[in-house]
C-alpha cells in the first residue's frame, strides 16, 4: 500500500500537478511510525520535485502546506545535495 502512495504522488508531479500531489501527501491516515514516516517521505518527494524545479516559494509553503511534517531543517541535507548542480538557484 505505502508503494501505491507513493507512485501516485510520482504520477502527480510528473504532471506538474503540485496540489494534488500534496493531497495525496496528506491522505494516509493513522499515527503509527510506518504512517508518519511514509507522510515524511511523500512531503518530501514534493520537496525535492519543487527543489529541482527551482520552485524557492513552493518548498518554503509546502512547509507549511505539510503541518510541520517537513521542516527547513530536514530539507537541508536534500538542497545540498541538489544545490551543487550547475544552474542550480543558490538562495534556498
Amino acid at each position: 500500500m505505502m508503494g501505491l502512495y507513493s507512485d501516485a504522488v510520482s504520477l502527480a508531479l510528473e504532471k506538474n500537478m503540485i496540489d494534488e500531489a500534496k493531497e495525496l501527501a496528506s491522505k494516509p491516515e493513522g499515527s503509527t511510525p510506518e504512517v508518519e514516516e511514509l507522510k515524511k517521505k511523500l512531503w518530501l518527494q514534493i520537496a525535492q520535485h519543487l527543489i529541482k524545479s527551482k520552485q524557492t516559494e513552493a518548498v518554503i509553503k509546502l512547509t507549511r502546506d505539510s503541518e510541520n511534517i517537513i521542516r527547513i531543517e530536514v530539507l537541508s541535507f536534500d538542497c545540498q545535495s541538489i544545490t551543487h548542480q550547475p544552474g542550480f538557484i543558490t538562495s534556498i
